[in-house]
Formats: C-alpha cells, structure tokens, sequence
C-alpha cells in the first residue's frame, strides 16, 4: 500500500481546517495529514490537532511554499506527498481521485 502523506499548509484557517482534516482522513486512503500552521493567531493549529491532524506550528508566517517545505521536511519519507489547501472543508475529501492512478500503481 502506497503510503501518502497529506500537507496542508494553513494560515488562519479555523473554520474550515477541521472539516479538511476530518475528510481527508475519513478516504482511508491518507495515512497522515500534516498541517503546517504558518503563523495563524486564530486557532487554527488546536482545532486541526483536535480533528485529527499532526502540527507543525511556525513562529511566524513564511507564506505558502515555506510552509509546504516545512512540511515536506517533517513529514518522513512517504511515497507520495499530496498537497492541499486548509479551505476545501468536506469536498477535500474529493481528493482521493488525484490519488486513484497512484494506489492502483497506473501512474
């Protein structure tokens, strides 16, 4: 099973970064979704934790692809990074079908 890391690069996103994080994880399909707390002063670090997610909390925001590096830097070594932005809420869960070729070894 391809091992898939979701990086979810976040800057003041409290009221939807729960809803991401719980439908990411509801696929089945990602095995860790880390968000990547990019300076938010609004919660958004506690309530993606709450929802499930691990944290990398930056001091201060860096913008939008240092936060994807930083991720990147503490998620390990999975097969695949998938990237998503912290607004989706529910429909990230339609993420999985950028996933499909890559579980099925079609990509």
């Amino acid at each position: 099973m391809t091992h898939v890391v979701a990086i979810v690069p976040a800057k003041d996103n409290v009221d939807s970064i729960s809803a991401t994080v719980t439908a990411l994880l509801k696929t089945g399909a990602i095995g860790e979704v880390l968000v990547v707390d990019d300076g938010s002063v609004d919660g958004t670090g506690e309530s993606a934790t709450k929802a499930g997610a691990r944290v990398v909390a930056l001091a201060s925001n860096i913008g939008k692809g240092g936060a994807v590096a930083a991720g990147v830097a503490s998620s390990g070594a999975p097969d695949t990074y998938l990237l998503i932005d912290a607004d989706l809420g529910g429909s990230a869960a339609h993420a999985t079908e950028l996933l499909q070729p890559l579980l099925e070894d079609e990509a």
